[in-house]
């Protein structure tokens, strides 16, 4: 789930055009995805540098039209803020974040990491499991 300050961020733009990979079951708003080889949409994976935040899900009772996905996405490109629960551990405020297993947020350790930093982590909320984040 990803919660927007406000409707717009000036500087990200919504991408959309491109279909999801038949692989993939389910993504949640707040993963982050890429392109595969074939030009589809595919979660991202450990590391991966070059990674869009989810702003669509695709999972059963979702973005469907006469019960089946929808086979596109949108993702942000550009910069922006919101608020998701898909960060795995525990992250303190400005400290890096890449991408870690299943398309989700960790931590980033620099210099090692700096190339695959996406996002800087704001804040956490432990009551509510949201994670605050600036794009990179």
């Amino acid at each position: 789930m990803i919660k927007f300050d406000s409707r717009y961020d000036a500087y990200a733009y919504r991408v959309g055009w491109f279909d999801i990979d038949d692989s993939i079951e389910t993504i949640e708003e707040g993963q982050y995805v890429k392109l595969n080889d074939k030009k589809k949409i595919v979660l991202a994976e450990d590391g991966d540098s070059m990674a869009w935040m989810a702003i669509g899900s695709k999972r059963k009772g979702r973005n469907q039209v006469a019960g089946k996905c929808v086979n596109k996405i949108a993702f942000l490109h550009g910069a922006f803020c919101v608020s998701t629960d898909q960060v795995t551990g525990t992250i303190q405020p400005m400290e890096p974040m890449k991408v870690g297993a299943d398309g989700k947020l960790v931590k980033a350790t620099l210099p090692a990491d700096a190339a695959k930093v996406v996002a800087w982590c704001l804040f956490q909320d432990a009551s509510t499991g949201m994670t605050k984040i600036l794009s990179a």
